[in-house]
């Protein structure tokens, strides 16, 4: 093999040993030569290697001292000198969260230790925030707390304080209300995602796309519905390419009297329509049909425009889809009428096709979109608005207008003409003077109109009307006419007594016992004002009346979360004496595992439950209470009583007897209702409200659910996937603060301890809080404690889906045993069912190590022997 040298050796297919690279004529680096030599003195000591293996080690070594250099790098990042930013305290939580964020971010390129962490942030407070601070650490040295030494710890103190309790809230209705107005779509789409960012929204992509999509502008919605998008980016970038084509033909056209609505648009894609009868027929202006028009005189049309009026300029000569002025009309919540200038809409978009006429209906992403501009009042929803969607009716797409405000269901003419329907004659014929300006128009038929809406199928009645702004108006009748069960729902409890079912609270004391006089409580005046006014809001429903009772208990008022007060009774006087009844209160374990094979839900909450059940006739005087301006008995059945919980058990398992462990559920006031197929769950639902009206109990309608694959129920999120925990409940024990007593230490222990089915081996990992709520023991807090509390966090947080039981299926279980505790969790097919654990204590702490899990075993058997 020739030693001369090659400059193009490099390029060469045969590539020459290590200890030729002398030769070559390459500048190199001090450190590359040296490098270099090494290779060569290992090359020289080893002939034996292959060449390829020569020039694969070569190469590697060649590359360590870069790989070196970038660790080094990497290792000096904390060596960068990074500024905290500060943080003043204003009252704005979104100022507050994105100054924790950059904090953290520095944080992360620096291996503080969380004592360190505390002190850097507090440096960097000014202003307001470092008066407060500063008070905060004073204020908990003053009282024996342990200071904040946690960054965790002290990001959960300034949530508290600089994040408002009805921050999510606010955050949760400004994305619903939220749409794009004169935005851009690309700013449209950033301000929905940082909303559904900071409010923690977790929902699949498919209801995203439904939420985008809602909140477009419409001549931008009806082309990019049209197609189909598997992610939410597909349908933005859609939206934002029809936003520029819309921009451009807008601007190369200029001004065009064959400008179309927003209603016309929507329509004009229910059919292709030749000139017909109706001077507000849906035709397309731009596209005049030459065949209709051949041998008539222009002037005919002329002198038939001259009559039509606009409802958009007011004017005449034109109708509003032809509307050369670009003004919108505003109703204002007063009742004026405002026009503003607004953009021409193009009247049919580059995207729209004749094809585009026959698009199915079907799918996850129908909506139901906004059309008429209407100032609505805040917290006003969607009380003011008018809706439309797309339906079929006889297999054709038609344009669908759902009017609250309308009296009357309508049917364009036209629809019924070119569908051929059948229609009758109105059995009340009436005029109309506002729909054209030639005379009054007689409304004399009726047609049965068939339609679907995705899986929604009905029928209504409608006047047959010629009106160009859609083809079916859905009114008040037919929003009225589905509200079966409206009186099952009612905004208050209606005043009144309700029934004796049966099924009255009873008070038996016993034999012997003396009658409880309690004097009533002190109470400032404006306490005493508030419980006077609470009495007679009673005394107006009927609930309570005038007692000459000798029997009688306080009443106090408590704090609510909104700021308002709720009046308790203290009846522990009563209780005292009361024969207590035990009727069974049911399992929450035993209702979860009636939901195996379930996929829809519904759940209905009563309103004012207890409230809703009388007392025994002859028992009334037993429940007096004292106010300072008199004395009162209950009527129907009072909180705080003893006996009260197996009443209202008896109750409901006596109306609901039929449904129970079938489809149906009840844990007091709240009834979870599951079925296996929505067709199934539609008639088990109405059983069950059917039931509730025949017994004239009442349901709160803002916390009920339907038809739903995912409910939250008891505290638990139960879907046909499985069993998981309440984030909200969660977040409260993510955000909870490092105990300071024994009382706080139970507080967090129980709300845990609700979850231990969902974190193997629960009670090994709480032992050492275990510890600090033993009786007679006094607080203390150590590493172990810190551990196990931020360990039981952690788990919470990334709790497992737990599957439902399937008894059809085979039940696995596997145990495991330590020094502290014992463990097992039940499977089914390889997903966790539930978990078991139990601290060991006594003679099972000598067991040995099989003895233990032995021991473990026997005790899973024991509790999941009902399942085996």
């Amino acid at each position: 093999m020739s030693q001369e040298s090659d400059p193009n050796m490099e390029d060469h297919p045969v590539r020459q040993p290590v200890r030729n690279v002398p030769d070559l004529n390459i500048r190199e680096r001090p450190n590359q030569q040296r490098e270099r030599r090494r290779d060569q003195d290992d090359v020289v000591n080893d002939h034996s290697d292959l060449e390829s293996g020569q020039d694969s080690n070569a190469s590697n070594r060649r590359r360590e001292p870069r790989h070196r250099d970038r660790r080094r790098e990497d290792d000096n990042l904390k060596n960068i000198k990074l500024s905290i930013p500060p943080f003043q305290g204003r009252s704005d939580p979104e100022a507050y969260l994105e100054w924790e964020k950059k904090i953290e971010l520095v944080f992360d390129c620096h291996n503080y230790s969380e004592n360190k962490k505390v002190k850097l942030a507090a440096i960097e407070f000014s202003d307001y925030t470092m008066i407060w601070w500063d008070q905060l650490t004073t204020s908990r040295r003053r009282n024996g707390e342990q200071p904040i030494s946690t960054w965790t710890e002290m990001k959960a103190v300034l949530r508290r304080r600089f994040i408002p309790s009805y921050y999510h809230r606010e955050l949760h209705q400004k994305l619903q209300n939220l749409t794009q107005g004169t935005k851009s779509v690309e700013d449209y789409y950033k301000e929905m995602e940082i909303a559904m960012i900071r409010a923690d929204v977790q929902e699949d992509s498919v209801a995203t796309m439904a939420r985008f999509l809602a909140g477009l502008n419409l001549d931008i919605a009806n082309v990019v519905e049209l197609q189909h998008y598997l992610e939410v980016v597909d349908m933005v970038h859609m939206a934002i390419k029809v936003e520029k084509q819309l921009k451009r033909k807008g601007s190369n056209r200029g001004f065009s009297t064959s400008n179309t609505s927003k209603w016309g648009q929507s329509s004009s894609r229910g059919f292709s329509t030749s000139q017909g009868k109706d001077s507000m027929a849906l035709s397309k202006p731009n596209k005049p049909n030459i065949e209709t028009n051949k041998g008539k005189a222009p002037e005919v049309s002329i002198n038939r425009n001259r009559d039509v009026k606009c409802f958009k300029c007011l004017g005449r000569g034109h109708i509003a889809s032809q509307c050369p002025n670009r003004r919108t009309m505003v109703i204002r919540a007063d009742g004026e009428i405002e026009t503003e200038d607004e953009e021409e809409k193009e009247s049919e978009s580059v995207f729209e096709t004749e094809e585009d006429l026959e698009q199915p209906v079907e799918g996850e992403l129908l909506i139901v979109k906004r059309s008429l501009s209407l100032q609505g009042m805040e917290n006003e929803l969607q009380r003011e608005n008018i809706f439309h969607t797309r339906c079929l009716v006889g297999g054709k797409v038609c344009c669908v207008i759902i009017d609250g405000g309308s009296y009357t269901n309508v049917a364009s003419t036209m629809m019924v003409e070119k569908l051929s329907l059948p229609t009758t004659k109105h059995p009340s014929p009436y005029k109309l003077q506002w729909l054209n300006d030639g005379g009054e128009l007689k409304v004399t038929k009726q047609v049965l109109v068939s339609f679907t809406i995705g899986k929604y199928s009905d029928k209504v009645l409608c006047d047959v009307v010629p009106m160009h702004a859609g083809h079916l108006l859905l009114g008040r009748p037919w929003q009225f006419d589905r509200r079966d069960f409206k009186d099952v729902f009612p905004e208050e409890v209606p005043i009144g007594l309700p029934p004796l079912r049966g099924i009255e609270h009873q008070i038996d004391f016993i034999l012997g016992a003396a009658i409880p006089n309690c004097p009533a409580y002190r109470g400032n005046p404006e306490e005493t004002t508030e419980l006077q006014r609470q009495v007679n809001d009673l005394l107006q429903k009927g609930y309570v009346r005038d007692s000459l009772s000798p029997c009688a208990v306080p009443i106090l008022l408590v704090p609510k979360k909104d700021g308002t007060w709720q009046m308790c009774v203290d009846c522990r006087a009563v209780n005292k004496i009361t024969i207590k009844y035990r009727h069974p209160i049911p399992r929450l374990d035993d209702m979860l595992d009636e939901l195996s094979g379930a996929k829809v839900f519904s759940k209905i909450d009563l309103k004012s439950g207890y409230h809703q059940i009388r007392m025994r006739e002859g028992d009334e005087w037993k429940t007096a209470f004292k106010t300072k301006h008199g004395l009162y008995e209950w009527l129907v059945m009072p909180f705080g009583l003893t006996n009260a919980p197996s009443t209202f058990m008896r109750l409901m398992n006596y109306v609901l007897r039929s449904f129970i462990s079938k489809f149906c559920v009840v844990y007091f006031d709240d009834i979870l209702i599951y079925s296996k197929s929505i067709e199934d769950h539609v008639r088990h639902l109405k059983s069950v409200l059917e039931v509730l009206r025949k017994e004239t109990l009442y349901a709160n309608l803002k916390k009920c659910s339907f038809c739903s694959d995912k409910v939250v129920f008891l505290g638990f999120v139960v879907s046909a996937e499985g069993l998981e925990v309440d984030q909200e409940k969660i977040k409260a024990i993510q955000d909870w603060p490092r105990p300071t007593s024994i009382t706080q230490v139970q507080s967090f222990h129980g709300l845990a301890s609700f979850y231990r089915r969902f974190v193997p081996n629960f009670s090994t990992i709480a032992a050492p809080l275990t510890n600090v709520i033993k009786k007679n023991s006094t607080f203390f807090w150590n590493d172990e404690q810190e551990k196990s509390f931020v360990k039981i966090k952690n788990f919470l947080t990334n709790a497992p889906l737990l599957a439902l039981l399937d008894f059809s299926k085979i039940f696995e279980i596997e145990c495991d045993a330590s020094g502290v505790g014992i463990g097992a969790v039940l499977t089914q097919e390889g997903r966790p069912v539930a978990y078991f654990s139990e601290k060991i204590s006594g003679a099972v702490l000598n067991y040995l190590v099989y003895d233990k899990e032995m021991y473990a075993l026997i005790r899973a058997l024991e509790t999941w022997q009902h399942y085996l």
